[in-house]
């Protein structure tokens, strides 16, 4: 009755209300205004008595069937009404466990698509990591591309500077084989008038008996001058042979140190190309620790064998993170075997490395 009343307070009241009224009807029914009538001795009185109770009695009794017939349509719809809230009931809990289910659904959407933008965020990330990478082999393949085209205007020059110093050599050789001809040419023109004045002297000598000794003076003195003149010749000559053998000596040695300074020059730039593909190979396979921070490094050395394998890596710096140091020298095995130079020598420079690696961010 409680539970009733408690789940309907608004039929509770009306069939309160109800009862009132009734009552008040039944109040309302008799005649309380009507006066007193004296006793007469005539029987009609008595029975008009005796209907009015009657008429008052059969008031009652409809008054009565009409209550129970209400109280009866009362209980009938506060069943009605019961059954409607066990159905409202019903259909409240159908309703929240429809809206819980909806719910649990949304929430499970809510996941589906919080992953699916963390998924595609991670795709734009990876999408934006492939596109920078992609962009950064392409700057190194215009560097290296700028670099050969370097190299070749530096091979056309030093092509250039050979055949200018050939050219010059030839020259030289040139003057020096005129100037030989010209000698030999003078040789001999003086041989022929030597000769000329030998005969003539012989046709002196045979006109002149007596002018001999002085003649064979003269003769003797001229043949020392000539001597004298030969030997300076000589010298002359060979001087000038070993200041042209001294020039192209020079010459060469400055080729040679200058062609030295190229290829040494070229050997750097080998040597930083290949540094700069090891440690991106490494950083390629560095797997950065959860607890890194912007701005920590660390320094290794490694000892790399010919094979490219790495034989050891020692922190020569620390970061000050143990995990960091860690992750750097796993990096470094992970990236073996490592880029080096096809040229011996070059591969030499790369038995010791050292080389920092920081944490961008």
């Amino acid at each position: 009755m409680f539970s009733i009343l408690k789940k309907h307070p608004k039929a509770f009241v009306a069939a309160v209300l109800l009862h009132l009224l009734i009552g008040l009807f039944f109040v309302l029914s008799f005649d309380w205004t009507s006066k007193p009538v004296l006793p007469s001795p005539e029987v009609d009185v008595v029975q008009a008595v005796a209907v009015d109770e009657k008429q008052v009695q059969a008031e009652l009794e409809k008054l009565r069937r009409l209550e129970e017939q209400k109280r009866l349509q009362e209980q009938e719809r506060l069943k009605r009404l019961e059954r409607e809230a066990e159905k409202a009931r019903r259909a409240r809990e159908k309703e929240q466990q429809r809206l819980a289910e909806l719910e649990r659904k949304r929430k499970l959407e809510a996941e589906r698509k919080r992953k699916l933008e963390a998924e595609r965020k991670r795709a734009e990330a990876e999408k934006r990591r492939i596109e920078k990478e992609r962009k950064r082999a392409e700057a190194e393949k215009r560097r290296i591309e700028a670099e050969r085209k370097r190299a070749e205007a530096e091979k056309r020059k030093l092509e250039a500077e050979r055949k200018r110093i050939e050219a010059e050599r030839k020259r030289a050789e040139a003057e020096r084989k005129k100037a030989e001809q010209a000698r030999l040419q003078a040789e001999a023109e003086r041989k022929k008038a030597e000769a000329e004045r030998q005969a003539a002297l012989e046709r002196q000598r045979q006109a002149e008996l007596e002018k001999r000794r002085a003649e064979q003076e003269r003769r003797r003195a001229e043949e020392l001058a000539r001597k004298a003149e030969e030997e300076a010749r000589k010298r002359q000559e060979a001087q000038r042979r070993a200041e042209e053998e001294r020039l192209r000596k020079q010459m060469l040695a400055e080729e040679e140190r200058r062609l030295q300074a190229q290829r040494e020059k070229q050997a750097q730039t080998t040597v930083r190309r290949f540094q700069a593909l090891i440690k991106q190979k490494i950083e390629r396979n560095w797997i950065k620790p959860p607890g890194a921070r912007k701005g920590m490094s660390c320094r290794v050395r490694v000892r790399i064998m010919p094979s490219g394998d790495v034989a050891q890596v020692e922190i020569v710096k620390s970061s000050g993170d143990a995990q960091f140091d860690r992750s750097v020298e796993h990096a470094v095995l992970r990236a073996q075997p490592l880029p080096l130079p096809r040229d011996p020598a070059l591969k030499a420079r790369f038995r010791r490395l050292i080389l920092e690696f920081k944490h961008e961010g």
